[in-house]
């Protein structure tokens, strides 16, 4: 992601550029971003939250996908089992985390379950989920809040947690075959350069 805040548009482009088969990723991104601002679900803030950004959700990104021709569907209360079963399907699924349970380590080094501290709902970050190996207790991820976050392993049950945060939600996209995609006049080379917001 390009900017704190950017989570979802990233994810969104993940998605967007795979289906479209564009190569720049940056170009995609901010074309989501500029959808998304025109459409009131990103904006810029005076509250400091996100570096001044507002942040989206799962409705939103849904509404995005959407209108950049790929049909979406937003969830709560998921399952290891239901985001598996979704895999096994083709389908891709975005889920809301709470990436401080991904990101952080207690001083072993094992992931910190910060559940005591924010009460176990903080779900303030979108991943990609890639692949479950319930076998090795693995979850893959496309974490687009990490420069090493290219199919990211992380334990299940660090995930499961992170994803409890966030009430389970996820957004839910059908398998390519099922979606006809073209690159959308709002992806192709309509880009804003630099920060969209004076």
């Amino acid at each position: 992601q390009s900017a704190n805040g950017w989570c979802g548009p990233a994810s969104v482009a993940q998605i967007v550029a795979e289906r479209t088969g564009q190569h720049d990723l940056h170009a995609v991104e901010a074309s989501v971003v500029k959808t998304a601002m025109a459409d009131g679900l990103l904006t810029k803030t005076s509250d400091g939250k996100f570096d001044g950004w507002s942040g989206m959700n799962g409705p939103g990104l849904v509404q995005v996908l959407g209108e950049l021709g790929i049909p979406a569907t937003y969830a709560q209360n998921g399952t290891v089992q239901g985001l598996e079963q979704d895999l096994i399907d083709g389908r891709e699924v975005i889920v809301a985390v709470d990436a401080d349970e991904l990101w952080k380590h207690d001083a072993t080094g094992n992931l910190l379950n910060d559940d005591a501290t924010d009460g176990g709902h903080d779900g303030n970050h979108f991943v990609t989920v890639v692949g479950i190996d319930v076998t090795r207790g693995i979850v893959l991820l496309n974490d687009p809040g990490t420069p090493d976050g290219q199919l990211e392993a992380i334990p299940l049950e660090n995930f499961e947690s992170a994803w409890a945060d966030a009430d389970h939600e996820m957004v839910d996209i059908p398998p390519a075959s099922d979606v006809i995609t073209a690159a959308p006049a709002a992806v192709a080379d309509d880009h804003p350069t630099g920060n969209p917001v004076q």
